[in-house]
Formats: C-alpha cells, structure tokens, sequence
C-alpha cells in the first residue's frame, strides 16, 4: 500500500477506522527473537497471532466499517521470522502458514513470505 507508514503515523487509529479501502493481514511474532513460531504460543505475556483486516473506508456519507478475520491456533499454524531490524531503515522478512477463521467459523489457510521496512508512526498504531 504506498504511503503506509505515512498514514498509519498520521492517523494512529488506522486499523480500527479505515481512512481507506484496504486489506491487511497483521502478524504477532515475539519481539527481539528470530525463528519460528507458531500461532497461540505464549512468550512472556505476549500471543503469537494473525489477523486479517478489511478496511472499508467512509464513503458517499456511510461511516467507515472493519471486517476482521482472527488466527486460529492449532494445526502447526506459524510464523518465521528470519530478520527484523527495529531501527531506520530497518527491515523485517520471513514467510507465514496460517489458518484464519472466517465468517461461519471454518478456519482457511494462507501463507506467504513478507518483507516490511521499518516505521516508527506504526509504534503508536492502534490494533483493533
């Protein structure tokens, strides 16, 4: 999405309130640690998780809406991270193999590999 990190730092409350349509999928892994981790594991208080937001952005006077689609834990679910720099600049790259549940319940597979660059507006971001 071009200009991420601008809006979410402009607009904290971007995943909550779409601005915009938009579709994202957010990943909880550990901070400060590298390797792989699976959905519903627990590290210091802190859940390794997913979810999937739809952003339907306020348009011809209706309010804005947020669909979202929560991980679930279970079945080798997991998220590898292979480098992440929290600094400027900084990158983050791994892949994931998640179930996400969707409307009626039923879990769906999605996997994929990311690779996302550092923002420090996206520290202040609220999640839904």
């Amino acid at each position: 999405m071009p200009d991420l990190c601008a809006k979410v730092t402009a607009h904290a409350d971007y995943f909550r309130t779409p601005i915009e349509n938009f579709d994202a999928i957010l990943l909880w892994v550990p901070t400060g640690n590298i390797g792989t981790f699976f959905v519903g594991q627990s590290f210091n208080g802190s859940e390794v998780n997913v979810e999937v937001l739809v952003g339907i952005g306020p348009a011809g006077g209706a309010a804005a809406r947020l669909v979202r689609f929560p991980g679930v834990a279970g079945f080798n679910a997991n998220i590898g991270l292979s480098q992440f720099d929290a600094v400027p600049g900084g990158e983050a790259r791994g892949n994931f193999d998640v179930l996400l549940a969707d409307q009626n319940g039923g879990a769906r597979e999605m996997f994929g590999k990311f690779k996302a660059t550092y923002c420090a507006g996206a520290e202040q971001a609220q999640l839904p």
